[in-house]
């Protein structure tokens, strides 16, 4: 078990990050939104549990827990500077 969802998520998925650990300022919603770039902690059945990650808010790569995934993001929608780097990672993904 990698990831709190026990699920495979592919590379360039727009998931959201529990707030546990995170400063009050980024509580809500759309600021704990994370598109997921690779790690052990993408695959279910998987040892590891990292996950490299980019914040939708600032750019800022992260390394972070699989276990802090709360949810696959509903709106998948990513700002227009992210959306080519999603492109090439979902199309790179097994």
């Amino acid at each position: 078990m990698s990831n709190a969802l026990r699920a495979d998520i592919p590379p360039g998925t727009v998931v959201i990050i529990k707030k546990d650990g995170l400063y009050k300022a980024f509580h809500p919603r759309e600021k704990r939104r994370v598109m997921v770039t690779g790690g052990f902690g993408l695959r279910a059945s998987a040892r590891g549990s990292v996950i490299s990650c980019t914040w939708l808010i600032d750019g800022e790569s992260d390394r972070r827990d699989g276990f802090d995934i709360e949810a696959i993001d509903d709106d998948q929608a990513v700002p227009k500077q992210y959306a080519e780097q999603q492109a090439k990672l979902l199309a790179n993904a097994p």
